[in-house]
């Protein structure tokens, strides 16, 4: 289910049927059929063990409401908020071991969400690509400690009390990685600029912080290192194919 975190259909309306362009695929769900059994799951009075918990979130499916948070139909931010609430309404009745900290991180990105009273006709408002892919990411590594980025991603957001929505999360301290696994974290980072680049507002969050400019800088001092510099190419075109569909992108900030 990861892998419709990392692509998830922005465009996905719950009142449709129909798939958007290019997403009728078979490794990715349908937001619209699982986001509303998390809600049913959470919302029935039927007892949720604490091994059924870390069964459920091993699924990806509490990400998946995550990743909905950055959809540009306010309906399925709606439907993710509603599975995250409902959600989080229940984890005081468990106990398991990774219970403290997958609080502490749907804490940080409650944070980020006014309270439906205070806005405007209830309508939850739209999170940056790169602010739910990054808390998609912390909340499957909680479940899977293993991932090699893991100590790093939770090192990162229990050293802030807020997280700021406008900034390229772990972007420096990847990118210019100085440890033993610094090609694999640098190429994660990549990945990570690539799948996150879906709308002009995440172009901002890169430009604001000069990413197209770091990555010029790198691709031209790593002339030996052909995978980086593909990596690189790679994000260079996902941009390229935002920029035509929207051909204002560059000229404001």
């Amino acid at each position: 289910m990861f892998r419709t975190c990392a692509s998830f259909p922005q465009r996905r309306d719950t009142q449709s049927m129909e798939l958007e362009a290019g997403y009728n695929r078979n490794d990715v769900y349908d937001p619209n059929f699982a986001l509303p059994l998390l809600v049913a799951l959470m919302a029935s009075e039927e007892p949720v063990t604490s091994m059924q918990w870390v069964d459920l979130c091993r699924t990806n499916v509490i990400s998946l409401a995550v990743s909905s948070l950055s959809s540009k139909r306010p309906t399925m931010r709606q439907l993710g908020y509603a599975a995250l609430v409902t959600a989080y309404t229940r984890l005081p009745d468990v106990d398991f071991q990774e219970r403290n900290q997958l609080i502490y991180t749907l804490d940080l990105l409650r944070n980020l969400i006014p309270q439906p009273d205070s806005t405007p006709s209830h309508t939850i408002p739209r999170l940056p690509t790169y602010t739910t892919l990054l808390f998609s990411h912390a909340l499957r590594d909680i479940f899977s400690p293993a991932t090699p980025l893991y100590p790093l991603i939770s090192r990162f957001l229990l050293q802030r009390p807020q997280f700021d929505p406008k900034d390229v999360p772990l972007l420096y301290t990847l990118l210019y990685s100085s440890s033993g696994e610094w090609r694999r974290e640098r190429g994660w980072m990549l990945r990570f600029l690539a799948d996150g680049m879906r709308s002009t507002e995440d172009w901002k969050v890169l430009k604001r912080r000069h990413t197209w400019d770091l990555l010029a800088s790198l691709f031209q001092s790593s002339i030996e290192d052909r995978m980086l510099r593909l990596s690189i190419l790679e994000s260079y075109s996902t941009m390229n194919k935002l920029k035509r569909r929207h051909p204002g992108i560059g000229e404001t900030v």
